[in-house]
């Protein structure tokens, strides 16, 4: 039993964008009204956040900071 590709290049079609710095990734792509993500997570196992302060900075609407509990599902 023989493999075409074992050991053989193949020529990939990424390679030229990558290369010259005309790839596109999605850290680059920015849509009007996009809103950004962050997830305070705990860095100890089964641990317990005490509070968060969601006052500082935070936008009103859908752009808000959320606490966990509103983001359950209903």
């Amino acid at each position: 039993m023989t493999t075409r590709y074992l050991g053989a290049p193949i020529a990939r079609n990424e390679d030229p964008r990558l290369l010259t710095g005309r790839a596109l990734f999605v850290a680059d792509v920015e849509r009007p009204g996009m809103l950004h993500v962050a997830f305070l997570r705990s860095p100890h196992a089964h641990a317990r956040l005490g509070a968060v302060d969601l006052r500082g900075g935070s936008v009103a609407g859908p752009g808000a900071a959320r606490r966990g509990r509103r983001l359950r599902r209903r």
